[in-house]
């Protein structure tokens, strides 16, 4: 199924669920709960921004809200408008008492939250990482829900307007991924599509090395598929792959990795001078640790980018 008839699909759910009886209500911002949303990070400025304008012009766009009862208890469950809740929250911590205007449905089934959930954030573009978090996160609460708990992962696409692979994808960041390949993706130094196919390899070594190689040699997704394809292929074979030989390591310091780095690319220095910008950067933020690649290993990397 296409994404665009997906959305289609999901929009027309939206207009489904959206006629069913509602109301308008203002609420405090500690009275919602926020279950996962599409939008996983929120830039501090324009928060601040929106949270300016709402004080000087009000609140022009009501919040999405789900009231249910859970042992007694009335829940407002967030369903869609978490920046302007951000905001909100901002200006309470800055002594404003200012309520959020919502629209509020009653006892929405998980389907009909989901569908809604999604339909509205449809037109909003987010980073692939975060939407396949948001992704997960949905399919995790909708597994954990008595009337969900046996929803198809082709049902739950279809459900939330999203393919089977991208929901397979989300899955596989949020699960097979390691956590600090995953840092590498959120802070823009790594690609989504290649994190995707390193999440196929088992262990934090093999996928530190591929995606170090894919930032060094700035690798598109195909290209890094393509390396992790190999290297499956060889394990399948029994053979011994590029990978594994380039696997031992041992203790460098910064300046060591400097003088080895440059030693290595002593020949073509100057078109290496980014890889070598690279490394460094991956061992200040902590990608590397102080375990790399040795000479050798380097040279082995250089001549099978």
């Amino acid at each position: 199924m296409g994404k665009g008839r997906s959305c289609e699909d999901a929009q027309a759910r939206c207009r489904s669920v959206g006629s069913k009886d509602c109301y308008y209500l203002e609420l405090d911002p500690q009275m919602l709960t926020v279950l996962p949303q599409m939008r996983k990070t929120f830039d501090l400025e324009p928060i601040e921004d929106l949270a300016e304008s709402i004080k000087s012009q009000g609140q022009i766009n009501e919040i999405l809200v789900n009231k249910r009862e859970e042992k007694g208890e009335v829940i407002y469950e967030l369903i869609a408008g978490e920046r302007r809740y951000r905001a909100f929250r901002l200006l309470r911590e800055q002594g404003y008492g200012i309520k959020i205007k919502c629209k509020v449905f009653q006892n929405l089934t998980r389907i009909e939250f989901l569908s809604l959930q999604v339909a509205e954030n449809l037109h909003e573009k987010v980073p692939a990482n975060q939407e396949a978090e948001a992704i997960y996160g949905m399919w995790k609460f909708a597994k954990n829900t008595e009337e969900l708990a046996k929803i198809t992962l082709t049902e739950f696409a279809r459900r939330i307007g999203r393919s089977v692979e991208q929901v397979r994808h989300a899955i596989k960041f949020a699960e097979d991924l390691h956590p600090e390949i995953a840092k590498l993706v959120y802070d823009k130094v790594l690609g989504y599509s290649a994190a995707i196919a390193i999440s196929r390899l088992n262990g934090y070594e093999k996928q530190l090395f591929m995606a170090q190689k894919a930032v060094l040699f700035n690798l598109t997704g195909k290209d890094v598929e393509k390396r992790v394809g190999a290297y499956v292929r060889e394990c399948d074979l029994g053979q011994t792959s590029i990978l594994e030989l380039t696997l031992d390591t041992f203790d460098f310091n910064e300046h060591e990795l400097s003088v080895g780095v440059e030693q290595v690319l002593g020949r073509q220095a100057r078109g290496y001078v980014e890889y070598l910008k690279k490394m460094l950067y991956l061992l200040k933020k902590g990608y590397v640790s102080n375990r790399v690649f040795t000479p050798a290993a380097q040279c082995m990397i250089i001549e099978n980018a």
